[in-house]
């Protein structure tokens, strides 16, 4: 009596969570370069108003604001903690 040989499948693992992953690094990566090249473009601008120059006459009364290290606040030598 002959016995019958049955085929066996290789087994394949399933590609679409690594295809998935492959897609997200390249969206991270290109995100990730986007912002790259705008912080290296992130020039200060100062504004070109009249409004916004210091003052050419110094100041009557200047104010001096101490801070400490223990974090208490001086303001003309009196303690506003």
């Amino acid at each position: 009596m002959r016995v019958k040989r049955t085929e066996v499948d290789m087994a394949e693992g399933d590609m679409t969570p690594m295809i998935d992953m492959t897609f997200q690094l390249i969206a991270f990566f290109m995100v990730l370069i986007n912002f790259a090249q705008t912080e290296a473009n992130d020039n200060v601008v100062l504004p070109n108003s009249r409004l916004v120059k210091p003052p050419e006459v110094a100041l009557e009364f200047p104010i001096i604001l101490h801070v400490g290290a223990d974090g208490r606040v001086f303001l003309g030598g009196d303690d506003y903690t």
